[in-house]
């Protein structure tokens, strides 16, 4: 035998190769190695991901809409641009107040991650709609996009004469009045006519704001 194996190859006029399990000892590693780097892989996705869950990010806006909608109330989604706006529309107020958004939460976008924004956000800012007397007729939240603005508008209401009550549809006995109303405004000089009477979009800085013929100043709140 131990001649044999001392014979050159008749072909390769080499000695016979003999496999002392080397190969196998490598792929071991090899395996083991792989193994190893899936596993950190893991881990680390693992973490990624509860650091992001903890700091509000989901996968889905639908996870972060509201739930806290009432009798009396609808819920509305907007999706614009990197946003999605979850609103509260009120539904039984009368006529002035039926349809309109009464609350706002600013869903953001940020690739396949979606974040609510608290109210103290850098890109939302909150102004008081004063006239030249500095009475507050209205309120509006404006958030910042990279392309637009939009604007938020919430009528403030005062209590009328009992004379003046008026009835709607419910039968419910109403005491308000807005201070200042209307389905349209004026932005930079352009009318715009509101969504849901509360609600529109416009390119580039909010520098003027007028309604009914007022120009109102935007006073920060």
């Amino acid at each position: 035998m131990a001649e044999e194996f001392a014979k050159q190859d008749e072909y390769t006029g080499q000695e016979p190769a003999v496999n002392n399990g080397q190969p196998e000892e490598k792929q071991g590693r090899r395996k083991s190695r792989a193994v190893s780097v899936f596993v950190i892989i893991l881990v680390v996705a693992f973490v990624g991901y509860l650091v992001l869950w903890k700091c509000g990010y989901r996968f889905t806006s639908r996870s972060l809409l509201r739930t806290d909608v009432l009798a009396g109330e609808s819920s509305l989604q907007i999706a614009e641009d990197e946003f999605v706006f979850d609103c509260i529309v009120s539904e039984g107020f009368g006529t002035v107040r039926n349809g309109t958004i009464s609350s706002v939460n600013v869903i953001k976008k940020s690739s396949f991650l979606y974040r609510k924004l608290s109210e103290d956000s850098d890109c939302i800012s909150k102004f008081s709609l004063q006239n030249k007397a500095k009475e507050d007729l209205a309120t509006v939240m404006i958030v910042k996009g990279a392309e637009r603005n939009f604007l938020f508008f919430s009528w403030i209401y005062d209590s009328v004469d009992p004379n003046d009550r008026v009835e709607n549809e419910s039968g419910m006995v109403l005491a308000l009045k807005p201070r200042l109303y209307s389905e349209y405004v004026t932005i930079n000089g352009t009318s715009q006519k509101l969504m849901n009477k509360s609600y529109v979009a416009v390119s580039g800085e909010v520098l003027s704001i007028v309604i009914n013929g007022m120009e109102l100043s935007m006073v920060p709140q």
